[in-house]
């Protein structure tokens, strides 16, 4: 093996990763939101109406840091806050149709970089190289749970 630091699997994964992130944040910037924001959106999607608390683990943050983020996505008209009906210390964060507009912007933009990004593989390279990454992050994820769904 040699000693070079191109010849590392792990260098250029991280470079690779870098290089993504970059694009990615840029197009989010397009729609005016960041990585987390986007996440969140998604995570509203996906789960629909759910407390701030589950998003968060969901997001795997700090309390403080989604609240920062539930306060950006609702000056932005985004989200809605509502008492939960079991619990009224709890609050209990939906998308608005605005909100629900932009989750479809957002995949649209994320599935122009993922035709970018896999431009000239095949089908079965795309499977093999999901199953190779996802034995990766098992292998570098110290026993914490990877949501693969």
């Amino acid at each position: 093996m040699s000693d070079e630091i191109n010849h590392l699997l792990g260098y250029q994964l991280s470079l690779t990763a870098h290089l993504l992130q970059n694009e990615h944040n840029r197009r989010l910037s397009e729609l005016d939101m960041t990585g987390a924001q986007s996440k969140a959106i998604y995570l509203l999607k996906r789960f629909g109406r759910q407390s701030q608390t589950a998003l968060q683990e969901r997001m795997y943050i700090k309390g403080s840091t989604m609240n920062g983020i539930i306060d950006s996505l609702d000056k932005k008209a985004l989200i809605e806050k509502s008492d939960s009906a079991s619990d009224r210390r709890v609050k209990e964060i939906s998308l608005t149709e605005s909100g629900i507009h932009m989750e479809e912007q957002i995949w649209g933009a994320i599935k122009e970089l993922e035709e970018k990004l896999t431009s000239g593989l095949t089908d079965q390279e795309k499977e093999k190289m999901l199953e190779m990454l996802h034995t990766i992050q098992e292998n570098v994820s110290d026993g914490h749970a990877i949501e693969r769904k």
